[in-house]
């Protein structure tokens, strides 16, 4: 596209990565990144290794324990999805207003 065509678009991309700005956004993009790495990890694990963990009867798992133990990994996401929201929201704000 030649220059001038979309002269909006143009300074959005220049104010968006100009002035190093990418450095400082590319950490916060590494960091999210591994938090989903690792919060689909736990369930994943989960699902592996139940069935050895069912195999083993000196353990005493059953199936039903099982299932409570995955309904609660879940319930156990949900509130701290909801917790860690609302903490990280207000410090990010604090932070954001003392500038």
């Amino acid at each position: 596209m030649p220059d001038g065509i979309f002269p909006a678009q143009d300074r959005f991309e220049s104010r968006q990565y100009g002035g190093g700005r990418f450095r400082v956004v590319a950490p916060v993009l590494a960091l999210r990144r591994l938090s989903v790495f690792f919060d689909g990890m736990d369930v994943d694990i989960h699902g592996a290794v139940m069935p050895y963990l069912l195999k083993d009867h000196g353990l005493g798992r059953t199936t039903g324990v099982a299932g409570t133990i995955g309904s609660r990994t879940t319930f156990g996401m949900l509130i701290a999805a909801l917790v860690g929201g609302s903490v990280t929201d207000r410090l990010g704000r604090r932070a954001r207003h003392r500038r």
